[in-house]
């Protein structure tokens, strides 16, 4: 989860920078090139949040056994009918933001794009008596924000305010602008999935040493102490060795001598 993050979070950083200030020219190819490359940004994204590893999906919550988002391609054919006949940067901006930001059960990202558990964590054990949760989801609301801004720009690709490249940049400068100013809880949120790691590790340590002092206590039960096993061995021939004089000297003795 930390690599994922880490991973979104320099991608993002780098797509927004170029959303927000370079499209300082109404140029058609620059427009195009940039939201293109938001398009693509978002797809890595995507990828990236549905990733699994042993088969269970980490940015899932509890529902970890199927991938927590849908395609790009399906999120922004989704916002495509959403925004349908907007003319301006402001009214896609705000239809946009809505729908990724729509409770559960309003038709919003938590009902068509998000297959996650919502309220619910990964609960983990860790140790004897260690568990964790990861509360880290696709949902999460820094999470979130990248990927309106994302959406956002990525429209323009698909057609939104053609012919107005005003608006079209106007569109794109405001998705730089989303992500760069949830870049903080983005920070805030891979701070946590650290803190999470350090348990791990701490618990991993706790498990090491718990494990190689068990092992030095079984093998002192299974193998016996060499020095004493070859004492106990001399004492035991020692008095066999008695006990086979003794027999010996018995053996002879007779009545008929003892009486003379």
């Amino acid at each position: 989860m930390t690599d994922a993050l880490d991973s979104i979070r320099s991608l993002t950083g780098k797509v927004s920078l170029n959303l927000f200030v370079e499209p300082a020219e109404e140029s058609e190819t620059l427009i195009a090139v940039r939201s293109t490359e938001a398009a693509g940004a978002l797809e890595t994204v995507i990828n990236r949040l549905n990733g699994a590893v042993g088969q269970r999906y980490l940015f899932a919550g509890t529902e970890s056994d199927a991938p927590p988002l849908a395609s790009s391609a399906e999120i922004l054919s989704h916002l495509q009918t959403v925004t349908l006949g907007m003319a301006t940067a402001t009214d896609i901006m705000t239809a946009v933001s809505a729908w990724f930001d729509a409770a559960p059960g309003q038709g919003g990202f938590l009902d068509v794009a998000y297959g996650g558990s919502i309220a619910q964590g990964q609960t983990l054990a860790i140790g004897e008596d260690t568990k964790i949760v990861l509360a880290t989801t696709a949902a999460t609301p820094a999470i979130r924000e990248q990927l309106k801004g994302l959406a956002m720009a990525a429209l323009v690709s698909r057609g939104a305010l053609t012919g107005q490249l005003h608006e079209q940049r106007d569109l794109l400068q405001q998705g730089g602008k989303l992500m760069l100013d949830g870049s903080a809880s983005l920070a805030s949120e891979m701070a946590q999935v650290g803190y999470t790691q350090q348990l791990i590790e701490y618990a991993q340590t706790e498990g090491s040493a718990a494990t190689a002092t068990l092992e030095i206590v079984r093998n002192e039960i299974r193998q016996a102490d060499p020095y004493a096993t070859s004492t106990a061995i001399t004492e035991a021939e020692t008095h066999l060795d008695a006990l086979y004089a003794v027999t010996a000297r018995l053996s002879k003795l007779r009545l008929v001598d003892y009486l003379r």
